[in-house]
């Protein structure tokens, strides 16, 4: 009985032991997340800060996109009408500067009336080529 009475001894000293060296570990390891939290937090704190204003930013920059964008479409738009309206007025002052000059070529060329004629039914309304045509029986 003695022997089994010691063993029991020798195991209770040593889990109690055991227990001793582990809250000893649980301390180390509880100052050891003290420290690195102590070290990480700032850096996370102010990791999430630049987070949050590069995702302002972002904001900012689609905001700003978006209005260039619809900027850029007004303008493009505005300057097609002028470019259209324009070109419908160089059109049509070519047509009159066209049909100025046949007429006074008309007058001009009274005695061949007949090419003319002939060169303006030839041509049809197509205005340029009634010019140059006719300015090529002059030569």
């Amino acid at each position: 009985m003695l022997l089994g009475r010691l063993d029991k001894e020798d195991l209770s000293t040593k889990l109690g032991q055991l227990a001793h060296k582990i809250e000893e570990v649980k301390v180390e390891v509880h100052d050891a997340l003290v420290k690195k939290y102590a070290e990480f937090y700032p850096l996370f704190d102010a990791t999430i800060q630049l987070r949050s204003r590069v995702s302002d930013l972002n904001t900012d920059v689609d905001s700003a996109v978006a209005v260039i964008e619809k900027q850029v479409h007004v303008l493009s738009s505005l300057y097609c009408q002028r470019i259209r309206s324009q070109r419908g007025c160089v059109s049509e002052a070519i047509n009159r500067a066209s049909l100025g000059c046949v007429h006074v070529m008309d007058k001009s060329l009274m005695g061949q009336k007949g090419h003319l004629a002939t060169v303006v039914h030839y041509t049809g309304a197509n205005s340029r080529p009634l010019m140059f045509t006719t300015l090529s029986l002059l030569t």
